[in-house]
Formats: C-alpha cells, sequence, structure tokens
C-alpha cells in the first residue's frame, strides 16, 4: 500500500477526529437517553392491565414502599393513579414506619408493590436503584397482573402428564403459566387426576403413546368438566383423540414444495384465534382430521399441504395436498349435576408452545388466549398475565461497559494510530 497524499491524510484526520468527538459525546449521553427512554414508558398501564383491575368483581389495594423522595416512586406514582377506581385504592407506605403493615405483607424494605385484597396479599418487587427499576418498569404491567391473579384465588394446579417421554416446558411457557395462577405438576396417569381441584393437563408432545387405561381416564376427566392440553407432534394417542372427535394424520406436514416451515391460517370467527397479532409459522407440524359429525373444530390449519406418511420428504401418490388442521378444540357438554364444560386444545406444534415460539407475538397471544380458555369457569376468570418483552441490554452495564467503550473508544484510537504510522512511513 502506498503511501497517503496530503489531501487525503488531510480528510482521514478530520474524520477521525470527527468520530471521537461523537463517541465521546454519545458516551456521555448514552445513560441519560436509556433511562429517559425507558422510564418514560411507565406513563401510564397499559389497557389491558386497567380492565384487569376494573374486571376483577372486588376492592383491590395498591400499596407501595417507597420513601416520598424517592425519584423512583415519582415515577411510579402517575402509573398507579391511572390504576385506582372506585374499587383500587393506591397507598404510599413509608419503609419503617408502618411495621403492623410490613409484617402483614411480608415486606422488608423499601421498593415493593403490594397488590391485597380481602382475603390475600401478593408483592411485585420493583426496586429502588435505577437499573433495578429500569427492569421492572420494563414487565411491570404482567407482574402487577400475575400477582392480582395469585391474590384473587390460590393456584390451581398444570398437571403435566410424564412417563411418555414428554417434552419439559420451557421457561416461557411456565412463565405464562404462572401468570394464569396456575402451580405446575409431573403427574402419573396411573394416578386419580384430583377433579375437585380443578386442575388443567397437559400432555406435550409423548415419544409414545399412552396406555389404553390412560386415555379412557383422561376422556372421562373432559366429560366430567376437566381441561386438557394436548401436544401430539411425535407419537398421537389415537384413542385418546378419537374420543374427542378427531385423528392424526399419518406423517408430518408439508408444503407443495416439500418444506416444513409453513405459514398457518387463523379463523377471524374463533375466540382464540380471532385478531391476532401476527400470522403463525408451523415447522413439522402433525395436521388433524374430524371424525365424521364430532363437535371438534379447527381454528388453525394450513391452506395446501400433504401428510408424509413415509417420511421420504416427496409427494408421493397417496399424499394429496388439502386443508389440514393444525390445532383443535373440543367442549363437551356438562352432564346433569355438573358445574361446567369439559374443555380441550389438541396441538399438532410442538414449537408453538417452546421459547422460540412464544417469542413470536402471533404465537404468544394464541397461548394466552388458549390458557384462559382452558381455566376459564364459573366462579373467576383469571387473566393471564402477557410474557415479559426480551430482556433489555445496558450497554452501560458492568457485562458490556468493557464491549461498548472498546468500541466508542478503542476503534477510533486505533484509526488514529494507523493514520499516524503512515503519516510518519510516508516523511521517511
Amino acid at each position: 500500500m502506498g503511501p497517503l497524499s496530503r489531501r487525503r491524510r488531510s480528510a482521514l484526520g478530520v474524520v477521525l477526529a470527527a468520530l471521537v468527538a461523537c463517541a465521546l459525546w454519545a458516551g456521555a449521553r448514552a445513560a441519560e437517553w436509556r433511562a429517559d427512554v425507558s422510564l418514560a414508558a411507565l406513563s401510564a398501564p397499559a389497557p389491558a392491565t386497567v380492565a384487569a383491575f376494573r374486571d376483577s368483581g372486588t376492592d383491590v389495594e395498591l400499596l407501595a414502599f417507597f420513601d416520598e423522595r424517592d425519584p423512583i416512586w415519582a415515577r411510579l406514582e402517575p402509573w398507579l393513579a391511572a390504576l385506582a377506581g372506585q374499587r383500587v385504592r393506591v397507598s404510599r407506605v413509608t419503609p419503617g414506619r408502618e411495621p403492623a403493615l410490613e409484617r402483614e405483607h411480608e415486606v422488608v424494605g423499601a421498593g415493593v408493590l403490594v397488590v391485597a385484597t380481602r382475603g390475600a396479599s401478593e408483592r411485585v418487587v420493583v426496586g429502588t436503584r435505577p437499573a433495578v427499576a429500569r427492569r421492572s418498569f420494563a414487565r411491570l404491567d404482567g407482574e402487577v397482573v400475575a400477582a392480582l391473579g395469585r391474590a384473587l384465588a390460590p393456584p390451581r394446579l398444570a398437571l403435566f402428564v410424564a412417563g411418555h417421554g414428554e417434552r419439559e416446558p420451557q421457561a416461557r411457557l411456565r412463565a405464562l403459566l404462572a401468570g394464569a395462577g396456575l402451580e405446575v405438576r409431573s403427574w402419573d396417569l396411573a394416578r386419580a387426576i384430583p377433579a375437585a381441584e380443578r386442575p388443567l393437563v397437559v400432555w406435550l408432545d409423548p415419544a409414545g403413546p399412552g396406555r389404553e387405561t390412560e386415555s379412557r381416564a383422561l376422556s372421562r376427566f373432559m366429560r366430567e368438566g376437566g381441561r386438557l392440553l394436548a401436544v401430539f407432534e411425535r407419537a398421537p394417542d389415537a384413542p385418546l383423540l378419537t374420543s374427542l372427535g378427531v385423528r392424526a394424520q399419518p406423517g408430518l406436514l408439508r408444503g407443495p414444495e416439500g418444506d416444513e416451515r409453513l405459514r398457518a391460517q387463523a379463523s377471524g370467527a374463533h375466540p382464540l384465534t380471532a385478531e391476532l397479532p401476527a400470522p403463525l409459522t408451523v415447522d413439522g407440524a402433525r395436521g388433524f382430521a374430524r371424525l365424521g359429525e364430532a363437535r371438534a373444530v379447527a381454528p388453525l390449519w394450513i391452506p395446501r399441504a400433504y401428510p408424509d406418511a413415509d417420511g421420504d420428504g416427496a409427494r408421493g401418490v397417496g399424499e394429496p395436498l388439502r386443508e389440514q388442521a393444525v390445532m383443535t378444540t373440543r367442549a363437551f357438554v356438562p352432564r346433569a349435576g355438573l358445574e361446567r364444560e369439559g374443555r380441550a386444545v389438541v396441538l399438532g406444534d410442538a414449537d408453538l408452545l417452546g421459547d422460540e415460539g412464544l417469542r413470536r407475538p402471533g404465537e404468544a397471544a394464541l397461548a394466552r388466549r388458549i390458557l384462559e380458555w382452558l381455566v376459564e369457569d364459573d366462579e373467576a376468570r383469571r387473566p393471564v398475565a402477557p410474557l415479559p418483552p426480551p430482556a433489555e441490554i445496558d450497554l452501560l452495564g458492568p457485562e458490556h461497559r468493557s464491549r461498548t467503550f472498546a468500541f466508542l473508544f478503542g476503534l477510533p484510537a486505533a484509526l488514529i494510530l494507523i493514520g499516524g504510522a503512515q503519516r510518519i512511513r510516508s516523511r521517511r
């Protein structure tokens, strides 16, 4: 590489000086920008949060354990004021001044928000340090709605069937279940399902079918008002599906070009899929066909796909392209003396409930609606807390600070050194 001309060296020097100046100025202002934007988002609670408190059907008290001069409280106060109403009262408690309240609600120190009803109370830790409070503000709507749900009723059970090589529920599905007031437990179908506790039974993609006695037990559970969420992608349980009015296709679905990643169509007339915020994508899904005049409904389907029965990735003579359902629902009319109808949702794609799937808005909204429909009953409709947004990256935090400053200052400095060395070389 030859020496740079004087004009090019001058231009390079001006560009490097501008880069250094911009880096210094941006580094000095980055923390202020990030804090202002993050905290400004707390100006008002989400409409779903307001509706959850308005429709709770009971008196609710929000107790904020903050010092009056705490800047976090200054940001939190208008957000809480927007929730206040005829049956929602907001109060600030100075930490250390009300020991009886602190003991009653098990609060230690400042930075805690308590959601209290007449029967119970739940805590939401907000924090008093700006870095902690910013992260709390980002997920405050979901945590407060979840706390309200827990305070309104004791946790119900989500019994995950075990013993057939089932998938483990991942973190985001567990968070949705907790937001619906459900406590996750493993369950062996050889044991009787505790119907009196109104559990939600989840069968998450078993590697092999269940025994006939287990299928009969689940069928009886639903006909007696039970709720079931079943995911059958690898090994459908034929007797159970027959009792639900559907049968599984013999292979995973593929599109006209042989691809397994397909766009699913949602029914705008079904309450579980109406007005979803984004299209849904399935990958390696199993299709279901309705049996005769069964009352099973298909709110999610693939317009044109074929079941790859032989698994060769190519469409054969006996594998026609047609509309394929990848989700079915079934409601059972309550028998005499029963309080509620039994309900079941069957999905043909386990990825819809995995962490990657639930990061997408359409899949997350569908999962919330499924849980709301399955846990809904005549006593109380528990709101399901939305999933928190993806964790924000603090470029000035300790884990990223060295990389940030290396980029802001190290790169311009290296360019300056290279330019200087080139200049000295040209003079020689």
